[in-house]
């Protein structure tokens, strides 16, 4: 019984050891784009129609998305139109690049969720 308990313990500290790296990890990663994504926000800010359009695009997204939670059904002219919209704005590079960051930050957020739910529902399972 010992021995298995100390197997338990030890499988319990290496889980939380690669939580903690992967963490870590992430965190990094998270860092490095959410300054990316900084810096190419105040490059936008130098063209006021570029930084508008976009801010618009992401007004309206989050109003659609807010919406969408809500349980409210989303038109099919107002997917269209979202759709239209975010054609035009990754025409601009600066645009495009904002929004792959956007991505790839709520990715990792949500792999990092995922992993700690993970690695706690180990912790309390019976």
């Amino acid at each position: 019984y010992k021995l298995l308990r100390m197997d338990e313990q030890l499988f319990f500290y290496l889980l939380l050891w690669v939580q903690s790296v992967l963490l870590l990890s992430c965190l990094y990663l998270y860092c490095y784009l959410h300054l990316l994504n900084n810096q190419l926000k105040q490059k936008l800010k130098q063209d006021d129609n570029v930084y508008n359009m976009l801010k618009d695009f992401k007004d309206k997204q989050n109003q659609v998305q807010i919406s969408y939670l809500n349980g409210q059904d989303i038109s099919k002219e107002k997917q269209e139109e979202m759709e239209n919209l975010y054609s035009i704005v990754i025409q601009n590079d600066d645009c495009r690049k904002i929004l792959e960051c956007e991505m790839k930050i709520n990715i990792i957020l949500a792999d990092l969720q995922k992993s700690m739910g993970d690695a706690i529902e180990e912790l309390v399972k019976f």
